[in-house]
């Protein structure tokens, strides 16, 4: 009987090597996923800081872009800046590349100020657009930007009053009073994103004036000026290209835009859009811009009249359709 149970137990130690193996494999086999996944993760996660390493620093760079279109202003002084006119400019700083843009205010057309006639104008010039807005739907937005800026209930002919939004099954009405930037011209009724992508460059609420500066303006600008050909806006923009800063085609209206001359001002208000780009090394790239008003007070030399990036401008827009639908709510109630 001893020697049964002797063979037994000597044919059962394999067996429980054999197990014992396979759990080891097994244990080294878990072992080994948990490793990989641990690497995995460290490696998503070094991306991860990486990536926002990158992007920090393209919006320092985008930010001191527009620091540093501010400070060129500073340095020239409210009265010598106005007479620069828009100007861009590309250095390297910090590690990457800024690119600046400087436009003033005034060589763009205020929506709030300027006359019907420019208005249409600006919207005329939408024709020579491929696929852009009909005869029809040009002079419906242009009325309904009038009836949206203006102070009555009066509609204009093809315009759009607080009835037409309603009609329209919208959750505001016609604001009647001035726009309050550039942006609120996506709310106006007729005005779709093709009018809205070609006017947001071209205009401003900021000028303060009914009329273009001419030494400053660019070439889609001096287009939508009423009674201007191609070809005289060309020949300005030639001679003024030859011209230097603050001399030449400042001084007056210039003889080719004379056609143009009741949209057209010797003066520039010291008010200017700031764009800045910043892009690293890598190759990732920022945006900020400000409007600003340089001052003569020594005290406090600019304003900061608006500020936003590639985000803050849909969350000013996000923020500007609910205060209208509040007041609308309010003026309702």
């Amino acid at each position: 009987m001893s020697i049964r149970l002797h063979a037994g137990l000597s044919t059962s130690r394999p067996r429980q090597r054999g197990f014992a193996l396979v759990f080891v494999l097994w244990a080294v086999v878990f072992l080994t996923l948990l490793a990989g996944n641990y690497v995995l993760n460290v490696r998503a996660e070094s991306v991860m800081v990486s990536n926002v390493v990158e992007n920090a620093r393209a919006d320092a760079l985008a930010e001191a872009a527009v620091q540093h279109g501010l400070l060129s202003l500073l340095t020239q002084g409210p009265r010598s800046a106005a007479r620069q006119g828009s100007r861009q400019y590309e250095a390297s700083f910090g590690g990457g590349t800024i690119r600046v843009s400087i436009v003033p205010e005034s060589a763009k057309i205020d929506i709030n100020t300027a006359p019907e006639r420019l208005i249409v104008s600006l919207m005329e010039r939408m024709e020579a657009m491929e696929d852009g807005p009909s005869a029809e739907e040009r002079q419906r937005a242009a009325a309904a930007i009038l009836d949206w800026r203006d102070r009555d209930n009066r509609l204009r002919p093809q315009g759009a009053e607080d009835s037409a939004y309603s009609a329209a099954r919208m959750q505001y009405d016609a604001a009647d009073n001035p726009f309050l930037m550039v942006e609120e011209l996506a709310r106006v009724l007729g005005v779709d994103d093709r009018i809205y992508s070609y006017m947001k460059p071209l205009v401003t609420v900021n000028s303060r004036q009914g009329k273009v500066h001419a030494a400053s303006a660019s070439r889609e600008v001096l287009l939508a000026l009423p009674g201007v050909s191609e070809a005289e806006v060309d020949e300005y923009l030639a001679e003024r290209a030859q011209a230097e800063p603050g001399g030449g085609p400042t001084r007056g209206v210039p003889p080719q835009l004379q056609s143009a001359r009741a949209s057209l001002t010797r003066a520039s208000r010291p008010i200017f859009s700031i764009s800045g780009e910043g892009e690293t090394a890598g190759g990732t790239k920022a945006r900020r811009s400000a409007v600003v008003r340089i001052t003569r007070n020594k005290r406090r030399p600019y304003l900061i009249v608006n500020w936003s990036d590639d985000v803050g401008e849909f969350f000013q827009h996000d923020m500007l359709h609910e205060a209208a639908d509040g007041s609308t709510a309010d003026r309702s109630g």
